[in-house]
């Protein structure tokens, strides 16, 4: 059989010997300790709430600063939305006007280069003029002609002809005239377009710097709004540290002290079963066939700290005398196949003890709990096969200040 480790069994049997006389007074200095251990921490949870509140505070005015600030870029918006208009209507100004120069220079081409075509034309014609009368008087063209008549002709022709190129030549300056005149209106649409591209530069940089500075001092804020609500997290989580260790130590208070009732109510059941049986009155808990003697060997123990008493499943195990249920569950909690599977224990006295393990669970589960007095013969639990064992049987233990003794000292 292997060694029953419960902890919490040890932990009974020293509050017992202690229990009578420094129950209350335990009690007592438990509660200060843990008294004072909450005060300290509700200390420090008015400081954090405290830290917390001015963090508050500050995220609060950063936020009525942002707020103010988004009105003021909101009237700064509205104020850029205009420049973007007029920025707009500049670039449709400098549009047309390159439009304008871009037809102006066209045309300027265009007359140039008529005004070269028809310069070279009428520069011929007197030329040729010039060659066909040289040296000839109008005398001289009328005698030199067959028929005064013809020479009248050839004198009203050649006037004819130099009237033409004088008109040609008059029209020739009033082109060239017109060149000048675009020239002229072609430089002033330049001087504009440079005027316009110079003006909206000028927008642009003051919208671009408007637009840097906003944004900078939002970002600011909003990086203040965002460490003031970093602190606060901050706080809340170290404030929700605080709460939960005080939450913690005001359950472990009222475990310690319920732990402590509850030792104290055992104790006087254990005295209230002393005083009804005198000390005596020893049976056996169960009839069967001994397997192993206290001291002999088993597969999972030895030396032996028990006696093995077979059984068939099923048959109910009795209270080898009066006394008060410790504990009655499995003594590893939650695990039915380890150690000594589904146990109780009774405590008989402030020093005695016997311990039934391998007890049936599921169909028969022990039909008392802890705290729980109980008469001598009464049944307790029922043979079973729980822990380790090779067959159904009880374990039965016999404790005199938790040391484990020959069971056979008190029922022979």
């Amino acid at each position: 059989m292997p060694s029953l480790n419960l902890p919490r069994i040890s932990r009974l049997a020293v509050a017992l010997v202690l229990v009578a006389g420094f129950a209350l007074g335990g009690h007592a200095i438990l509660a200060d300790e843990f008294d004072e251990q909450i005060d300290e921490n509700q200390g420090e949870l008015e400081k954090i709430d405290a830290q917390t509140q001015e963090a508050r505070a500050f995220l609060a005015a950063t936020q009525a600063r942002r707020s103010a600030l988004q009105s003021r870029l909101r009237v700064a918006d509205e104020a850029r939305y205009r420049e973007i208009g007029k920025l707009q209507s500049l670039q449709i100004e400098l549009d047309t006007a390159e439009l304008e120069i871009l037809s102006t220079e066209r045309q300027v081409l265009a007359l140039t280069a008529d005004f070269e075509a028809e310069k070279a034309v009428i520069g011929g014609k007197l030329r040729a003029l010039y060659k066909a009368n040289r040296g000839l008087s109008s005398l001289e063209v009328l005698l030199s002609s067959g028929s005064f008549t013809e020479g009248l002709d050839k004198m009203s022709s050649l006037e004819a002809v130099v009237q033409q190129d004088f008109a040609d030549i008059r029209d020739l300056l009033d082109r060239r005239e017109e060149i000048r005149l675009r020239s002229i209106v072609l430089a002033a649409q330049r001087a504009e377009v440079v005027g316009l591209k110079a003006e909206r530069e000028v927008v642009q940089v003051e919208l671009d710097r408007r637009t840097e500075e906003h944004q900078a001092l939002l970002d600011a804020v909003a990086e203040q709004e965002g460490q003031a609500e970093a602190d606060i997290e901050a706080f809340e989580a170290e404030a929700a540290a605080i709460n939960s260790r005080i939450d913690r130590l005001r359950a472990e208070r009222a475990a310690e002290i319920a732990e402590l009732e509850r030792q104290r109510r055992i104790e006087e059941a254990r005295a209230a079963a002393a005083a009804a049986t005198g000390g005596g009155g020893w049976i056996w808990p169960l009839f069967g066939i001994i397997t192993t003697e206290y001291g002999g060997c088993t597969f999972g123990q030895c030396p032996h700290v028990g006696m093995d008493i077979a059984a068939p499943l099923g048959t109910p195990i009795l209270a080898a005398t009066s006394g008060v249920i410790l504990y009655a569950d499995y003594a590893v909690p939650g695990d039915r196949r380890a150690s000594y599977g589904m146990i109780v224990i009774i405590a008989h006295n402030a020093t005695e003890e016997t311990v039934y393990a391998h007890l049936a669970d599921i169909t028969l589960p022990p039909p008392v709990v802890a705290g729980q007095l109980v008469n001598v013969g009464q049944v307790i639990g029922y043979v079973g096969l729980t822990g380790w064992t090779t067959g159904p049987h009880l374990h039965f233990e016999y404790r005199l200040n938790g040391v484990q003794l020959n069971p056979r000292l008190v029922i022979g």
